[in-house]
């Protein structure tokens, strides 16, 4: 009876044996299957490395890791607690898988073999809803809703998309943002995070009458509620946001800052309301069409509204006749909050 010699070689997730069945009467056997088996184990290893033999068909249902590697370029600011990854099959036979990843640096996920989209984004916007959730083209974000007409500003909403991730059992290719294919037998994927948030920095100069001033705020009207986030397309009717102005005596300023998911589709009016409370409690509020500003920056993810001259009421508003409760206007283009204590309107 002949001995049988094996010969396992294990790479990435295939193994392959080999079995080796030695001559009789040769003395020179074992050097000549030494030999031999080093020749295949090198042939093994260089096809099983080899992420460049797409006739390597995958078994369904085996799962594959890949790793995911956030990149920064376009948002080297971010810090974001962590991130959410939603992969969206391109096979007919395919599921959706979410991980939840700590951190912006990303990390490995395991998924079945095969084709799907990814879609990343920062899960650190407690005030931000999501819908439409089994869509990658239709994956929308939604800003709080305060009442009607008005929302909570979102935060940075940043997100990375990877148009088709292929999980093979010799690696992944993907598509980067160029367009190019992308080949890895480690299974690194890197995504490349932007953001689709709007910032408005408001800023309000040459300002009298601070000494007046308990507190400012400040609206912006014309807003869109929601953003389709793989598109970066504002959805949604006309809403406001509200934000604190914060005072700055020694430059006669008041400055305060808004996130938004960009103008309302269609809207081409955008108002700024700034609304001062003096330290005797009265309030007002006073108006500029900011439109210009809005629709015509030079960066739309990041809007500067300029006010030039705003003098603080400083004496007695002329009294809202008949009225215990509205708006009235007064002089210098303020309107008096009236507000009655008795119904807290």
């Amino acid at each position: 009876m002949h001995s049988l010699t094996s010969y396992h070689i294990t790479n990435l997730k295939k193994s392959v044996v080999f079995h080796v069945l030695p001559r009789i009467g040769n003395v020179n056997w074992l050097k000549s299957i030494h030999l031999h088996c080093v020749s295949l184990i090198l042939m093994a290893t260089l096809f099983l490395s080899s992420c460049h033999h797409r006739e390597i068909e995958c078994p369904a249902g085996v799962a594959g890791q890949i790793e995911v590697r956030f990149m920064w370029d376009y948002a080297p600011d971010a810090s974001p607690d962590g991130m959410t990854l939603y992969f969206f099959p391109l096979d007919a036979d395919g599921q959706i898988w979410r991980f939840d990843i700590a951190g912006r640096d990303g990390g490995p996920v395991a998924l079945p073999l095969g084709r799907y989209r990814l879609l990343a984004y920062n899960n650190d916007l407690s005030r931000v809803s999501f819908t439409n959730k089994d869509s990658f083209d239709d994956f929308t974000a939604n800003a709080g809703v305060v009442s009607e007409g008005t929302v909570t500003p979102p935060g940075m909403l940043y997100a990375g998309m990877v148009e088709m991730i292929n999980i093979t059992m010799c690696g992944v290719e993907y598509v980067k943002p160029d367009g190019s294919i992308k080949s890895c037998n480690q299974g690194l994927v890197r995504c490349y995070p932007r953001r689709l948030s709007t910032v408005y920095t408001i800023e309000v100069r040459n300002v009298t009458g601070l000494e007046y001033l308990r507190t400012a705020s400040v609206r912006l009207d014309g807003l869109a509620p929601s953003l389709r986030m793989v598109s970066d397309e504002s959805l949604g009717e006309a809403v406001g946001e509200n934000a604190a102005l914060t005072p700055d005596a020694a430059n006669s300023t008041l400055g305060g800052v808004l996130t938004g998911f960009g103008s309302a589709p269609g809207t081409l009016d955008h108002q700024l309301t700034v609304t001062v409370t003096r330290g005797d409690g009265k309030s007002f509020a006073k108006s500029f069409d900011v439109t210009s500003q809005v629709l015509n920056s030079s960066d739309s993810k990041n809007v500067l509204i300029l006010v030039d001259g705003l003098k603080i009421p400083d004496g007695v508003m002329p009294p809202s006749p008949g009225e215990d409760v509205g708006i009235e206007v007064g002089v210098d283009g303020w309107d008096e909050i009236i507000i009655d204590l008795t119904t807290g309107v």
